[in-house]
C-alpha cells in the first residue's frame, strides 16, 4: 500500500465486492484500490465521440463474389 486511499472509493469497492459475492482480504482490497486509479486513467482514454454506426477496426467481412482483388 503506497498511499492512503479515498475512504469513499474503498467503501464503494467493498460494496461492489459484496454484490458480486466476493470475499476480499484487506490486502486484496488495498490492491484493488491501487489498481482502480489506473483503470480510471484507461477509461478516460477511450474515445466516446464516435457515432454508433462506426464499426470496430477489427471487423472483418468476406469480399463479395467477383470483388476479389
Amino acid at each position: 500500500m503506497s498511499e492512503p486511499h479515498d475512504p469513499t472509493l474503498r467503501a464503494e469497492l467493498e460494496q461492489l465486492a459484496r454484490l458480486g459475492d466476493a470475499t476480499l482480504s484487506a490486502q486484496q482490497l488495498d490492491q484493488l484500490c491501487e489498481a482502480y486509479v489506473y483503470l480510471e486513467a484507461m477509461l478516460g482514454r477511450i474515445p466516446r465521440d464516435r457515432p454508433w454506426q462506426d464499426e470496430p477496426m477489427n471487423t472483418f467481412r468476406f469480399p463479395k463474389r467477383g470483388d476479389e482483388r
